[in-house]
């Protein structure tokens, strides 16, 4: 697992901008200037990490209500959870590679 900045995260809105700062990092003598890269991935497959939690979160609903699910559908959470934590890890190759 990558080294991401313990949270807990805070977003925080200024009348520039938007940004995340790490709780335990603010108000201290030495605040965290800059993300790492791993925490820089992070963000950028929280949208996908999302989803598919979203959508696992959905197969065990179906799972509790019907009592089943196709192979297809656990093939295709797996390779969809795998690929979000892969992008979080900094396992994705990057756009045009």
């Amino acid at each position: 697992m990558s080294e991401f900045t313990k949270g807990p995260w805070e977003p925080v809105r200024s009348l520039t901008c938007g940004h995340l700062r790490a709780g335990h990092n603010y108000n201290t003598p030495e605040p965290k200037k800059e993300w790492t890269d791993a925490d820089m991935r992070l963000i950028a497959a929280a949208p996908e990490l999302y989803e598919a939690c979203e959508e696992c979160l959905h197969a065990l609903r179906t799972l509790i209500v019907h009592g089943e699910l196709s192979d297809g559908s656990i093939d295709y959470l797996e390779k969809k959870l795998n690929a979000a934590l892969d992008k979080a890890d900094g396992e994705q190759k990057a756009s045009g590679e």
